[in-house]
């Protein structure tokens, strides 16, 4: 026991010594997690109140152009404004170059009469009434789209003037249909329109979460436990580093030659890291709960669930530390274990979804990321905190990062032995 007193004093003091170590391990996770999330949710807030501006053309004045002008002035998405119907479409579509709107709509004249003929024709034509000969060529709406308007909106967009289109179209084929009955039916056939008060079928939608039904889940909830995995891994860098310059200054070959047991060696270096670990994620939860309101961010909360948090960290931690110790044997400089370790840990947040969430991924890297172990603690945090996940949940994971864990101890032990 007092060996063990022994190099758990040795490492502290060798943690502590190098400042510039220790204000990377403490300020770099908080640093990232305030301006990742302060980014973040900058650009969703932006995102969620943009609205983009349009410029309407209504040469129709009929159905058509009044559906479409009150489908998009119901929207939030559309800034709209409506043309003097004395300007041209070419004069729409210069207004969209010049970048004084980002979309123009051109609704050409008469052309809820052409859709109103051409379904009266249709229908004649299929009873085999004859068919009402068509002078003009049924013409088109016309949508003019700056190219820097999102993908989104642009579906957006089409998708609304394709469901007032649809909506009008049906409409008119409806009242062609019961004027046709009427003139060959004694009854009166009025009840074939739709009743103006018919209800659309309701649907409810439901999310699994900590309430019954939560929207305000924000980016803190990501970013929090994210950015505390990326610290928590980036230790590998400092135990490495000190692994190999206590091989290289002698100091491990003395400790060997005192009879000191290469498992209580390692069982300090686990200790020591292990509440370097737990308090990074201390400091980072401390700063989401108390530091982000102060600063306009969304607030951090585990939602009662802060043992699991700790737990997951426990275990990540284990997991960083095995990968440590394991680069730490093979490394033979201290340039070799900074380099390795940063790439190593760089590529794992990446592919394990800390940078980006894995449903945004291509299919080939969403099934590589399941590999990573920073991938493994980051659904094991969702579980906790945003599917209200018990131990249960997590469970799964977090022998996943002991296994890793024992894995990479056993290959060190193995290697020192044939070193």
């Amino acid at each position: 026991m007092r060996k063990f007193a022994a190099l758990l004093y040795k490492d502290l003091l060798l943690l502590v010594r190098d400042k510039a170590g220790l204000l990377f391990l403490f300020a770099m996770p908080m640093v990232l997690v305030l301006v990742m999330t302060g980014i973040q949710d900058g650009a969703v807030e932006n995102s969620s109140k943009k609205t983009v501006s349009v410029l309407i053309l209504d040469k129709d004045r009929d159905e058509m152009g009044r559906e479409i002008i009150s489908e998009l002035q119901r929207q939030d998405l559309f800034d709209v404004t409506l043309a003097d119907s004395t300007q041209t479409a070419s004069e729409v579509q210069q207004a969209v170059k010049e970048g004084s709107f980002l979309i123009g709509v051109y609704i050409p004249e008469n052309i809820s009469s052409m859709v109103r003929n051409e379904i009266e024709s249709s229908l004649s034509e299929m009873l085999g009434l004859g068919s009402t000969p068509q002078t003009d060529t049924l013409s088109s709406l016309k949508v003019f789209i700056d190219p820097t308007v999102n993908n989104t909106f642009r579906t957006t967009m089409m998708c609304y003037l394709r469901e007032a289109s649809n909506h009008i179209e049906k409409k008119a084929l409806l009242s062609t249909i019961s004027e046709t009955a009427q003139e060959f039916s004694p009854f009166p056939t009025d009840s074939m329109a739709p009743p103006p008060d018919l209800k659309p079928i309701s649907i409810d939608e439901i999310a699994y979460s900590k309430d019954a039904f939560r929207t305000n889940i924000n980016v803190t909830e990501h970013n929090v436990p994210a950015w505390t995995l990326f610290a928590i891994f980036f230790i590998v860098i400092s135990l490495s580093g000190g692994i190999i310059k206590e091989r290289q200054d002698g100091s491990f070959s003395r400790l060997m030659a005192m009879t000191c047991p290469y498992s209580t060696y390692l069982m300090s270096k686990i200790v020591v890291y292990e509440c370097v670990c737990v308090l990074q994620f201390l400091l980072v939860m401390m700063m989401g709960k108390l530091l982000f309101p102060l600063v306009g961010l969304p607030v951090f909360s585990m939602h009662g669930a802060f043992a699991l948090c700790l737990m997951i960290v426990f275990f990540c931690a284990l997991a960083a530390i095995g990968i440590g110790l394991t680069l730490g044997t093979f490394a033979s400089t201290h340039q070799q274990a900074s380099v390795l370790g940063a790439v190593t840990v760089v590529v794992l947040s990446a592919v394990g979804g800390i940078w980006v969430p894995t449903f945004l991924m291509p299919p080939f890297l969403k099934a590589v990321s399941v590999l990573s172990p920073l991938n493994w603690g980051i659904e094991a945090f969702y579980n906790v905190i945003l599917r209200d996940g018990g131990i249960r949940s997590v469970l799964p994971n977090c022998l996943l990062l002991l296994a890793l864990t024992v894995a990479c101890t056993a290959v060190s032990i193995v290697a020192k032995k044939k070193i």
